[in-house]
């Protein structure tokens, strides 16, 4: 039985593959050179921007060891100037303002009176007590606040308003993210609607 095996497996060894046998290997060596060029590509894809990195990185660094070197008075090598590029030198050389020669102090030029240049809004328990207790009189129903100024309002005493618009003699100055600023001419008061909701 043995023999009979034996033969069947030389035969079977000495027989030439079949053609479909030829075909899958053929792929399967064409899939793995597609998959040698692919890896091959992207090494010199990654090597090429490496270098570049590498160039740019360099050529900051001169850059900025002339800009230190001129800085700080020493003498620059003339190869490291040669590798610049003109305007970075030339603004390198230019001189810096000193601190001595910026004022302190400067003053606003406008041509409102000064009253309304510095008016800082004050919180509303920092108000006089009778400008408080105007304030307070205001019932507020709804507030809506918008980072562009056409998008906010409020509802106040039943009435919406918007900024600019006013409420006996107050007017809304800002409506801010929670609440708003009035003005009745003389003093600037922030209120906190939402201590204040109705």
């Amino acid at each position: 039985m043995s023999f009979i095996v034996d033969a069947a497996r030389r035969r079977q060894l000495d027989e030439e593959p079949s053609q479909a046998a030829t075909w899958a290997y053929s792929q399967m060596r064409n899939r793995q050179r597609r998959l040698w060029m692919a890896v091959g590509l992207l090494t010199l894809i990654a090597v090429a921007l490496t270098g570049t990195l590498l160039l740019r990185w360099v050529s900051a660094r001169e850059t900025s060891a002339v800009a230190t070197s001129v800085d700080s008075g020493s003498p620059v090598p003339q190869e490291v100037v040669s590798s610049v590029p003109a305007p970075a030198v030339a603004e390198a050389v230019t001189p810096a303002e000193t601190v001595a020669d910026v004022p302190y102090y400067q003053p606003i030029e406008s041509d409102a009176p000064d009253e309304e240049i510095f008016r800082t809004p004050v919180p509303l328990d920092a108000a006089p007590k009778a400008i408080a207790q105007e304030l307070l009189r205001f019932q507020y129903s709804s507030h809506l606040y918008s980072t562009e100024s056409d998008g906010r309002s409020m509802s106040v005493n039943g009435k919406r308003v918007r900024e600019g618009d006013a409420i006996d003699h107050w007017s809304v100055d800002e409506i801010t993210e929670s609440g708003a600023i009035w003005d009745n001419g003389e003093i600037l008061v922030e209120v906190n609607v939402l201590d204040l909701w109705n």
